[in-house]
């Protein structure tokens, strides 16, 4: 038989418990903490995009205000 696997007593497995649940917080706050960066994450990627997206729209007005002075310049 292996003794080597067997708690020597009610304390070393209260010990162990302790040191599992201290684990499990620690886990949980570290969880915690990175769903909280990746929101934060999203939140600026979100914010990019829209301000990628009003660029994109501003850049095709002035192309098209663009094309149409050089077609009302051709015309006269």
């Amino acid at each position: 038989m292996n003794t080597a696997l067997i708690a020597s007593g009610a304390s070393s497995v209260g010990q162990r418990r302790h040191s599992t649940l201290i684990e499990w917080i620690a886990r949980r706050a570290e969880l915690s903490r990175d769903a909280r960066t990746r929101r934060a994450e999203l939140r600026h990627s979100r914010e990019e995009l829209a301000a990628l997206h009003e660029r994109r729209q501003e850049a095709a007005r002035l192309r098209e205000e663009r094309f149409r002075e050089v077609t009302f310049a051709r015309l006269m």
